[in-house]
Order: C-alpha cells, then structure tokens, then sequence
C-alpha cells in the first residue's frame, strides 16, 4: 500500500506526517471507499 499510495501522491505533500495523514485520507475517500461500496453493492445484490 506504501508504494502505491506514493506512486499516486503528490511528492510535495508527503514531507511530514499530517501530509501524509492528508494525502491518505483522500486516497481512501476518492479511491478506496467507492470501490468497497461497490463491492458490498454487489454482495447484497447476490444476497450473500
């Protein structure tokens, strides 16, 4: 996940902990959060 989340951040925003906090919790909202609600979308549509 490490490498993943600094292939996608922005270099200049990383340099200390609340950038990477920031930058992290955007990922998760802009990326990770509508893939789960997609997946858990279709696992109640399956009834499962």
């Amino acid at each position: 996940m490490a490498k993943l989340l600094y292939e996608e951040a922005d270099k200049s925003q990383i340099k200390d902990l609340e950038g990477i906090g920031k930058t992290v919790r955007s990922q998760i909202l802009e990326v990770v959060s509508p893939e789960v609600a997609i997946f858990l979308s279709k696992k109640q549509a399956e009834g499962k």
